[in-house]
C-alpha cells in the first residue's frame, strides 16, 4: 500500500498539536515556559518527526524510538532549558500526561459533545473527509483551553509550599535564612510593579543595622494578611536575594533577583519559626 504525505502539511498539523501540548504542560510543569521557547520546542519536534518520516518510516521500531523517546526529549530541553536527568524524565513523564489527557477530550468532544456534532455537519457539507485538518485542529485549540483551565484550578486549589535556603545581602553583608515558597504569594509593589517578599525584622536588621531604609528606595505597601485585614508593609530594596535548592540539595543556585523588593514585617511567619522569608510566588514560577 502507497501512501502520499504532503509534507509540509503534515509538519505544520505537528506543529501546531505539539505546541499546544508544550503550553498546556507549561502552566503545571516549573519553570514555566515563555511562549518563544514552547514555539522553537514545538517546531523542532515537529521538524524531527518530518524527518524520521521520510528517513526512517520503513524500520518502524526506529521510527517510534525517533517519535515518542528521543523528539519528546529534544523539546522538553529545549523548551524548559537545562535540567538533572531526573528533572528530564519527569517533564517528559508530565508532558505525555498531559498529551494523554488531551487525547482523551479530544475524543470526549468529537464524539460526545454538540460541538464535535455541529464541527462535523460543518465541515462535511465542505470536505468529502469531515475529519479533517481544520477540524483537528478546532478540537484540538478547545482541548487546549480546557486542559490549561484544569490545571490552573488544580494547581491553584493545592497550593505547594517548599522550603528553601536564602541568602540576602546588602552593602556587602550577608545573612542566611530559612525560606518558604508559596504558590499563593502574590503580593505585589504597587509603585513599581515588583513581587514583594516578606521577611522578619528579626532577621533583617541584621544587616540593615547602620543603613538609612529611607533611602533604599523606602515605601509603604498596602496588604491585607498576616492577621490583619488592612495594614501597611514597609517595603526596602536590598542588593540581591538569592535562592538554593530544597532541604536535599541546600548548594544549588536555583533563584538570583537582583534589587528586589523586601516587605519587612514585625512579628513571625510562622508558629513554630519553621521560616523566617516568605518567599513570591514567582521564585516557583522561574524555577531554574
Amino acid at each position: 500500500m502507497e501512501y502520499v504525505i504532503y509534507i509540509d502539511v503534515f509538519f505544520l498539523v505537528n506543529f501546531i498539536m505539539d505546541f499546544l501540548l508544550l503550553k498546556a504542560s507549561s502552566c503545571y510543569i516549573k519553570p514555566r515556559a515563555t511562549n518563544v521557547r514552547c514555539l522553537l520546542g514545538g517546531a523542532v519536534g515537529s521538524l524531527i518527526t518530518c524527518v524520521s518520516i521520510l528517513w526512517v518510516f520503513d524500520n518502524m521500531i526506529l521510527h517510534m524510538l525517533i517519535s515518542y523517546i528521543f523528539t519528546v526529549v529534544i523539546m522538553v530541553m529545549i523548551t524548559y532549558g537545562k535540567a538533572t536527568f531526573t528533572q528530564v524524565v519527569r517533564r517528559v513523564g508530565a508532558l505525555y500526561l498531559v498529551t494523554v489527557t488531551t487525547g482523551g477530550i479530544m475524543n470526549i468532544i468529537y464524539d460526545y459533545t454538540y460541538f464535535g456534532y455541529m464541527l462535523h455537519g460543518m465541515f462535511s457539507a465542505v470536505y468529502d473527509n469531515p475529519i479533517n485538518i481544520i477540524m483537528l485542529i478546532s478540537i484540538a485549540g478547545v482541548s487546549y483551553v480546557i486542559m490549561t483551565i484544569v490545571i490552573k484550578l488544580v494547581s491553584r486549589k493545592g497550593k505547594h509550599y517548599q522550603y528553601v535556603r536564602v541568602v540576602l545581602s546588602v552593602k556587602g553583608r550577608t545573612v542566611d535564612v530559612k525560606g518558604l515558597i508559596d504558590s499563593g504569594n502574590s503580593l505585589m509593589d504597587p509603585y513599581y510593579r515588583k513581587p514583594i517578599h516578606v521577611v522578619t525584622y528579626s532577621v533583617v536588621q541584621k544587616v540593615l543595622e547602620g543603613v538609612d531604609i529611607h533611602k533604599e528606595k523606602y515605601r509603604l505597601v498596602p496588604f491585607a494578611s498576616l492577621g490583619k485585614e488592612n495594614g501597611l508593609l514597609e517595603v526596602v530594596e536590598i542588593d540581591s536575594i538569592v535562592v538554593y535548592g530544597a532541604e536535599d540539595d541546600e548548594t544549588k543556585e536555583m533563584y538570583r533577583e537582583l534589587q528586589p523588593a523586601i516587605g519587612i514585617y514585625h512579628g513571625t511567619l510562622s508558629g513554630k519559626n519553621e521560616f523566617n522569608i516568605l518567599l513570591h510566588k514567582d521564585v516557583g514560577d522561574n524555577w531554574r
